[in-house]
């Protein structure tokens, strides 16, 4: 599995994505939204969730939506996270990953 956050600094286009997600060779991609004070938000967003329609090994994980609101959780610049934003982000990137696969049982000794 491959997380990516990517388009705070600028917004991504299509092809960076599909390259990604080439790139991972049939990894399970998930991308997360970003919720930054800049123009290209929007534009990021929407490149992001337009990834499952063109590769079903991809979803997206929507930090906008989430901290939506949440002032609180940003520094005055309105990208990097406080503390209180981290443990919200790395709360909402866990509650996003599926469980670890079951511990394989040990085998018998060989004789």
């Amino acid at each position: 599995m491959l997380l990516v956050h990517l388009g705070t600094n600028g917004p991504p286009r299509a092809a960076d994505v599909d390259a990604m997600v080439a790139a991972a060779g049939g990894a399970r991609v998930l991308f997360l939204t970003v919720q930054v004070t800049r123009s290209w938000e929007a534009e990021t967003n929407d490149v992001l969730r337009a990834a499952p329609g063109r590769h079903p090994n991809t979803a997206v994980v929507d930090w906008f939506a989430h901290s939506e609101g949440r002032r609180d959780w940003f520094q005055s610049d309105g990208a990097h996270l406080t503390a209180r934003g981290g443990d919200a982000y790395a709360g909402l990137v866990g509650s996003s990953l599926p469980p670890p696969p079951a511990a394989a049982p040990p085998s018998a000794p060989s004789a």
